[in-house]
């Protein structure tokens, strides 16, 4: 079996792991889920990460499981601490990058690519310039057609919360999230409890480089 058939594998095994929608938690999951903004967006209620908070139940019960990778994050969150720390990523809803998470990476290593660069196509630069920006945080903005090879992906920032991770800190750029377009913009990244032991594995090792 290929690599990207792994993959795939892995992200079944995620969505029956974290049941279908509508679903219910039991108290020890609650338990997990619940989170409490950083202190430092107390100053900030005009912040787009709030819609995440607001809307985490509603997400975290009638999401869908995707592959999510990594364009941006606070350096923060590359090492221990005690806070969490926004970031972008991507995403899609289109079933051929369950397998193909390579093709994820290209374009989220592309859009990277356009951080501060006069891209010449309108559509590139909003982009270009979010990223520079680093304190311009936007939801599901749809990539531009002439960077995903003409599938559907699509931009976002979300909080990263550590206690969701396996590891206290980014350890690797892709990453299993839970969206809802019917109910929200925000996303979450599923939390580890949910991951397949496979999917655990695969994050461990890129612990190890």
């Amino acid at each position: 079996m290929s690599d990207q058939g792994i993959f795939s594998l892995m992200l079944a095994e995620a969505r029956h792991n974290f049941r279908a929608a509508p679903r219910k938690f039991t108290a020890d999951e609650m338990n997990d889920l619940r989170v409490r903004p950083p202190a430092w967006m107390q100053g900030d209620r005009n912040d787009r990460i709030w819609e995440q908070y607001r809307s985490m139940k509603a997400i975290m019960e009638n999401g869908q499981v995707v592959w999510g990778f990594l364009i941006q994050a606070n350096q923060v969150l590359f090492q221990e601490d005690s806070e969490d720390a926004p970031a972008a990523w991507l995403y899609s809803t289109d079933s051929w990058f369950e397998e193909d998470v390579d093709g994820l990476a290209e374009i989220a290593h592309g859009l990277f690519e356009t951080k501060g660069q006069q891209t010449g196509d309108p559509e590139v630069q909003r982009f270009a310039d979010m990223l520079h920006d680093e304190h311009e945080r936007q939801l599901r903005l749809p990539i531009p057609k002439s960077m995903t090879g003409g599938r559907p992906a699509t931009y976002t920032c979300g909080m990263v919360v550590r206690s969701h991770l396996p590891v206290p800190f980014l350890a690797d750029s892709l990453f299993p999230l839970v969206i809802a377009p019917r109910y929200s913009e925000a996303t979450w990244i599923l939390p580890s409890r949910f991951w397949p032991e496979p999917m655990l594995t695969e994050w461990f090792k890129a612990l190890d480089g």
